[in-house]
């Protein structure tokens, strides 16, 4: 967007396989969805494996290959909390952290939601407010450190706040053995790290969110 402002979301070959892939219905979405379509060419597709990167960009989609840590395949599902996928969200942490430092805003969304309708409307355009992150239980209250957060969807702006946020997050990778990046995220905000890097969180209610899980 002119602000830059990108939406970004991360796939293996496992959401381009059968059928009909998640990843298309995801697309899909983008397409049907209310003031939706416009958005594809906001869109960045990450790719952490050949197969997916290729068809993909077959598609013209925009698309980056991402290179993965050595010792992980990229390739396939993931199973749940499994060495592989704490390696994968651990790798795609660094990657958003780096969008971060080339001056950009970014909305990350999972593949396995579709969008029912455009998020930006919904989203406070009020730049002072560093992060936007869905909850899995919202509490009330849009400002309570209390609500449990969701890291499949967040809008992040872009500086120094942010960026220091995500350096300290990354730098707890090697002292959370076994635990997802999400968890360690929501432990540094009961430790007082957000409040300490004087970032300003939005907690989005679930009755009002614009993604329907799959």
């Amino acid at each position: 967007m002119e602000n830059k402002t990108a939406v970004i979301a991360i796939v293996n070959k496992a959401y381009v396989e059968g059928d009909k892939p998640m990843l298309d219905l995801f697309l899909d979405s983008l397409w049907l969805g209310e003031d939706t379509r416009k958005l594809d060419d906001q869109l960045l597709l990450v790719a952490v494996d050949e197969t997916s990167f290729e068809r993909y960009k077959f598609l013209r989609l925009h698309c980056y290959r991402l290179q993965m840590d050595d010792g992980v395949d990229s390739n396939g599902e993931k199973v749940y909390m499994s060495d592989s996928f704490i390696k994968m969200m651990w790798r795609k942490t660094l990657f958003l952290g780096e969008v971060l430092k080339r001056d950009y805003s970014f909305v990350f969304t999972d593949t396995d939601v579709m969008w029912l309708r455009n998020p930006f409307p919904m989203l406070s355009q009020n730049e002072r407010i560093d992060l936007q992150i869905s909850t899995d239980n919202f509490n009330g209250n849009e400002w309570s450190e209390d609500n449990p957060i969701n890291t499949g969807f967040y809008f992040i702006r872009f500086n120094n706040k942010t960026m220091s946020l995500f350096d300290a997050w990354y730098a707890m990778k090697n002292n959370s053995v076994g635990i997802k990046e999400q968890d360690v995220l929501l432990n540094m905000m009961h430790e007082g790290v957000f409040k300490d890097l004087g970032l300003t969180v939005r907690f989005l209610d679930k009755l009002f969110q614009w993604v329907l899980q799959r």
